[in-house]
């Protein structure tokens, strides 16, 4: 009878580890990239490919579309166009240009400077989030554990109890 109720107990506390375990892994966080580079509008019509090989897909890009150059890499420019991460081949130089206008080239510096601020404003948030949630899942976990142990100690204590009545 003893050992069937500590293979309960047992039972019971593995499981809450378990449970605990695996509010522990769903909070993690994702960690996100944040792009950086220069944007650039285009002087002519190019393309641009999928991948840093021309027999990738392709995307028409036209004159005048703003684009973000990321860096260059292997004789390919890593552009960010509408959301999509595109290659041009450094042959097509000469059609990614400066902004035409410089008003809207400080515009989007402004913008830019805001949407950073607000980014790692949200990222600050989101981990205080992260940490507060851990807090609680751990704060919980250690209160289920302390009444298992409770109940654990009260089962063994009116065990005993009952055992030595029943020698009396």
């Amino acid at each position: 009878m003893k050992r069937n109720k500590d293979r309960i107990i047992r039972t019971i506390l593995g499981l809450t580890l378990m449970v605990c375990g695996l509010f522990y892994l769903k909070t993690s966080a994702c960690a996100s990239d944040q792009l950086t580079g220069t944007f650039q509008t285009t002087t002519r019509e190019l393309t641009a490919y999928d991948s840093a090989d021309t027999s990738a897909g392709q995307t028409q890009i036209g004159a005048g579309e703003m684009v973000l150059v990321e860096g260059q890499e292997n004789g390919w420019f890593h552009i960010m166009y509408q959301g999509s991460d595109l290659y041009v081949p450094e042959s097509d130089s000469d059609a990614l240009g400066g902004l035409a206008d410089e008003a809207a080239a400080q515009e989007l510096e402004k913008r830019s400077q805001t949407d950073k601020a607000w980014i790692e404003s949200y990222v600050a948030q989101m981990k205080a989030a992260r940490s507060a949630r851990i807090w609680r899942i751990a704060i919980i976990c250690i209160i289920v554990v302390a009444v298992v142990a409770i109940v654990v100690t009260s089962i063994r204590h009116n065990s005993s109890d009952k055992g030595e009545s029943a020698k009396e």
